[in-house]
């Protein structure tokens, strides 16, 4: 079934799919966010979408070279993602088929069914994210760190290693030195989501024997830029308060919000029940 592209902003998907490890340009990934953004909540299947080149650069605020739409047809179909299920390790494509006209000017897409229990119904373990937010950002690694980074602008905090953060991000064979990914992806980042998003962050090494192994990241949000959308806020709220009565179960007081601690994050992000 073919449809037209909604107004729909908000992207609904799995923790394991965010920070699963795939690489793709920039303009891929505002492409596909964008139609992430067209599955609704109470869809049952992936439909197949289709808009205009001059809809797309309506809806992602930017100039698309058409000469380059084919090269982001072939990303898609063909850089893997890798994502770790909960027992088991997914690899698959973002979608299963891709056509376009140049001389019609249009592009469709159908993302893979193999992504369905990531983005269809997804009632757990889930963020929220809108694709305008990941659109404004230049940088490809900028877009994945401002989308892994949103998980925790609720708790503020996120502790990841750097060898973990480096193969997400599709990195561990590019920069052998800390230092080198740290000026070229890390603080490039910082600078660039700190003024163009919805969020802000700083984050601080953590060494062993002379080498930094580990980072923190403290986030914050720009309450005067938070996403207006009701229904993303209601969602929001929603799993935050899930959150919450599970914590108190488990012997946590206060909020989810409260946390700086990052086994206490971490444990969360074990709850399953719901």
């Amino acid at each position: 079934m073919k449809t037209e592209l909604s107004d729909r902003k908000i992207v609904r998907q799995s923790h394991s799919l965010n920070f699963s490890k795939f690489s793709l340009s920039a303009l891929s990934i505002d492409i596909l966010f964008l139609f992430f953004a067209q599955i609704a909540k109470e869809d049952e299947e992936f439909k197949e979408f289709k808009i205009t080149f001059r809809e797309l650069e309506k809806k992602l605020n930017k100039r698309i070279d058409k000469d380059y739409i084919d090269k982001v047809c072939e990303e898609l179909l063909t850089n893997p993602l890798r994502i770790q299920e909960e027992k088991s390790v997914l690899r698959c494509n973002f979608v299963s088929s891709a056509r376009y006209s140049k001389e019609e000017s249009w592009l469709q897409l159908k993302v893979s069914d193999d992504l369905k229990e990531h983005l269809l119904k997804v009632e757990k373990n889930y963020v929220l994210s809108n694709y305008l937010s990941i659109s404004k950002l230049k940088g490809s690694y900028t877009k994945r760190i401002y989308s892994i980074l949103s998980q925790f602008k609720k708790t503020g905090f996120y502790k990841v290693d750097v060898e973990k953060l480096m193969y997400i991000l599709d990195l561990e064979n590019k920069y052998q030195k800390y230092g080198d990914f740290k000026r070229r992806i890390l603080n490039s980042s910082m600078k660039e989501i700190n003024e163009k998003s919805d969020i802000e962050f700083s984050f601080k090494e953590i060494t062993e024997n002379l080498k930094v192994v580990r980072l923190e990241f403290f986030i914050k949000i720009k309450k005067d830029l938070v996403d207006d959308s009701h229904d993303f806020v209601d969602e929001y709220n929603q799993l935050i308060a899930k959150y919450d009565k599970k914590a108190k179960e488990k012997g946590y007081e206060g909020s989810f919000s409260q946390y700086d601690d990052s086994a206490y994050i971490d444990s969360l992000l074990e709850i399953r029940p719901f």
